[in-house]
């Protein structure tokens, strides 16, 4: 996916990402690269039709593996399907922008502690 999760509504972010861990082939990976969503990159900025900012931590919310996991109860969310990332990157572009380049791996719900 390139340039398709900065459009991703905030609030429908969880709900996409499990429709995709749905559709998936077990163990299938996904590689997403976007503008990167912090203040210093004018991808993100110049653009005002952008909705959600996507930096290296919005993926860590989906990997059982991290702190953010368990986090999600006390935001009043029930638990995302698991995702591994396997890698991600950020990455400097012409005039000032930045992307996120990210390879993430569907994991069956077994892996959920």
């Amino acid at each position: 996916m390139t340039h398709v999760l900065e459009y991703v509504p905030p609030e429908q972010w969880f709900a996409w990402w499990n429709e995709l861990w749905r559709v998936m082939q077990p163990l299938g990976i996904v590689y997403c690269s976007g503008p990167y969503g912090g203040d210093d990159s004018r991808g993100w900025v110049s653009d005002p039709t952008h909705r959600t900012r996507v930096i290296e931590q919005s993926f860590a919310w989906h990997d059982p593996r991290t702190p953010l996991w368990q986090l999600h109860a006390a935001c009043g969310r029930s638990l995302p399907k698991p995702w591994y990332p396997q890698t991600l990157a950020r990455i400097p572009g012409p005039n000032g922008t930045i992307s996120y380049n990210v390879a993430t791996q569907a994991q069956p719900m077994t892996v959920i502690p």
